[in-house]
């Protein structure tokens, strides 16, 4: 199990979870935020989960001490201060992002990809985030 303690305190955590996945094995999956969503940003939050086989009906906001309930089989990371903090780095987002990385004991898998406002703000980026959630998909495809 992730322990939340010093990682997760400072970030706004919300767990999307596939509850009615065709597949017997349900899988669900974590979004760690390093800022609240503008609501000019849930949109396209909305698309980018919805791109990967999520629902806007499929949410479930938990809080940091729910972290060790949700268990989840894959995290997101949206920004470069989640991915930063829970990597415990100070690499840029750049550098973090299109690739797998794994956390805690249980080495859960970890994306990090761009935050949905700075998206709004850098349109180009779109095809880097659409390529980690890409990553994303398949992660949780193989995880089944």
């Amino acid at each position: 199990m992730i322990n939340p303690s010093p990682y997760y305190q400072p970030l706004e955590l919300i767990a999307w979870q596939r509850r009615h996945s065709p597949c017997p094995q349900s899988s669900s999956f974590m979004i760690i935020e390093d800022q609240p969503l503008t609501a000019l940003a849930e949109p396209l939050l909305t698309a980018m989960l919805q791109a990967i086989g999520y629902l806007p009906d499929q949410v479930e906001k938990v809080t940091s001490k729910a972290i060790d309930s949700v268990q989840p089989t894959l995290m997101l990371a949206f920004g470069q201060q989640a991915a930063q903090t829970l990597l415990a780095t100070d690499e840029p987002l750049d550098s973090l992002r299109g690739r797998l990385h794994y956390l805690g004991k249980n080495k859960t898998p970890l994306i990090v990809t761009y935050h949905p406002d700075d998206l709004l703000a850098h349109p180009a980026d779109k095809k880097k985030a659409f390529s980690d959630l890409q990553l994303a998909q398949k992660t949780l495809t193989t995880s089944r």
